[in-house]
């Protein structure tokens, strides 16, 4: 290998490491089974009871492991269906590694909702779109997701959520 080669590589890596901290809304870098390798304030505040305490942070052990899960995600169901076609969709090309076949046996053993909408085998790509939230100290929290694949990392992805106005309510 070219030492100036494997340099570079790891300089990218270190600059996609780091974007995520000039970042001034939650935003977060994903891996190819969804290990959450890094986030900055703003993420760890919207994800309060996970993120700031998690050893290992999982976007799906998070959604179907963590109890907070389905307080926080607004339409938990709907939301935890998508993820799992998503994630299909995601890792297709890595499907036949030994580290995905571990992780995705992991899921379905451990998780009967994963493993259900696992086996309906839908495919879907991951989509920005809202995200809605109900945070127990900040209340009705909405954002437009965005996420972005650097050049250089194919398996990384990096997530920012962009606030939206929030829906004025007449109770």
């Amino acid at each position: 290998a070219d030492p100036e080669q494997e340099t570079h590589r790891e300089t990218a890596n270190d600059v996609v490491l780091q974007s995520v901290h000039q970042m001034t809304v939650p935003c977060y870098l994903l891996d190819v089974t969804w290990n959450v390798v890094a986030w900055n304030p703003q993420a760890a505040a919207l994800f309060s009871g996970w993120l700031d305490v998690a050893n290992s942070p999982n976007l799906l052990h998070f959604m179907f492991f963590h109890p907070l899960a389905k307080t926080l995600v607004s339409d938990w169901e709907e939301r935890a269906r998508r993820v799992v076609a998503e994630f299909r969709a995601e890792t297709s090309h890595h499907q036949n590694t030994e580290e995905m076949r571990a992780f995705v046996r992991n899921m379905t053993h451990n998780s009967a909702d994963f493993n259900h909408w696992w086996k309906q085998h839908d495919v879907m790509a991951r989509e920005g779109g809202e995200r809605a939230f109900e945070h127990s100290r900040q209340g009705a929290l909405r954002y437009r997701q965005l996420t972005f694949h650097p050049a250089e990392h194919a398996g990384l992805k990096l997530v920012m959520l962009i606030p939206l106005p929030q829906l004025v309510t007449n109770s």
